[in-house]
């Protein structure tokens, strides 16, 4: 291969799977109607009643139009009411107290336009992991592939279906409901998870990592625990830093990993003389390559220690948030390069550019 380039590992991988699955916390429960329990739609009539009252407050909240229903999935005069004025307002179908079909699209639609739902719903999704989702939306945008994700996974979870069509009703809002109560369970009801690193495990980390490494491996985090780290002595010469993550429940903190309990993503280094050697002198190749390590290294501590993302949501993150074709190049191939570090915009697609990438991949892997 011409120019001796080093190739950046995958993430460090072990097989410390969760050990919550013994605690009782692994398996969803089934929130199912009782059978003299009227039913809306496959769920309670209650449940469905308190997403209406919920989505009529977002909706007066944000109008001012008149004080909050009580949540409490009881149909009453002051329940219709409400839901006269909505129908009214909303779109301009008057003196209508009927909840149907239409009634339930136009509460979809208004809430689809409310800033202030929006920043609920990405908060409650965010709380379950879908963080690398919905970070690539605007913040006034619904999160359209998040939800239908969200409802891929917890479709049948709780006694009920979900369409994965990333509208949020009454049964995807109770979905997220109870997704929520699980994660966040009762301060008494805590889960304990035994942590554990098997001998080779190791080993492994000692040899590749170091003793620090190792060390801050085999002790317990209590939610989510990241930390860089220098290379050892034995990894200096080809990199600068290692970034560690670490999850006792990665099944809620990572969506793309969610067995892998340990996570460990080692930096090639970004200074001009490693990058000098590596390109045999090519001062172009030797400025590109610098600049995309400094980049990778600045984007990765952001979302891994900074915002405690895992490194396989950081990577897919980093894919979703760009298709551009350079992009795309770097992070296949170094995981390197993002926008994030890019201080203007994108480059454009031109033919120069187009000749440019032809050059560089000739001089990589020859003609």
């Amino acid at each position: 291969m011409r120019g001796n380039i080093l190739i950046q590992p995958e993430p460090f991988e072990f097989d410390l799977e969760s050990d919550v699955l013994e605690t009782g916390f692994n398996e969803f429960e089934n929130f199912e109607a009782l059978e003299s329990e009227a039913v809306v739609g496959g769920i309670p009539e209650k449940d469905y009643l308190r997403w209406v009252q919920f989505s009529l407050n977002m909706y007066f909240k944000k109008m001012g139009l008149r004080a909050l229903l009580v949540e409490d999935g009881k149909d009453s005069a002051n329940f219709r009411n409400a839901v006269e004025l909505f129908n009214t307002r909303a779109w301009g179908r008057s003196e209508n107290k009927h909840i149907d079909t239409k009634f339930q699209d136009a509460i979809i639609k208004v809430n689809e336009a409310n800033s202030g739902y929006l920043k609920w719903l990405r908060t409650q999704l965010d709380k379950l992991g879908f963080a690398p989702f919905t970070v690539v939306y605007p913040a006034n945008e619904k999160p359209t592939k998040a939800i239908a994700e969200f409802q891929r996974i917890y479709s049948g979870k709780y006694g009920f279906s979900l369409e994965q069509d990333g509208f949020v009703g009454a049964k995807t809002h109770l979905a997220l409901l109870y997704a929520i109560k699980r994660a966040n369970p009762e301060p008494t009801i805590k889960p304990t998870a035994t942590w554990s690193i098997s001998e080779a495990d190791a080993n492994r980390i000692k040899e590749y990592y170091g003793h620090e490494v190792l060390n801050w491996a085999k002790i317990q985090p209590e939610e989510v625990e990241v930390k860089e780290f220098g290379p050892p002595p034995s990894l200096r010469g080809n990199y600068k830093t290692i970034f560690a993550w670490k999850s006792a429940n990665p099944r809620m903190n990572c969506v793309f990993d969610s067995k892998q309990r340990l996570q460990l993503l080692v930096m090639l280094r970004d200074d001009k003389e490693y990058w000098d050697v590596r390109t045999n002198g090519n001062s172009i190749m030797s400025a590109m390559m610098q600049t995309a390590a400094q980049t990778a290294i600045r984007d990765y501590r952001h979302f891994i220690i900074e915002r405690r993302m895992c490194p396989r949501d950081v990577y897919n993150k980093l894919v979703q948030i760009s298709k551009d074709v350079i992009y795309q190049m770097f992070l296949g191939m170094f995981q390197l390069l993002s926008p994030a570090g890019v201080p203007n915009r994108y480059p454009q697609h031109t033919a120069a550019f187009a000749e440019l990438l032809k050059k560089l991949k000739e001089w990589i892997v020859g003609p």
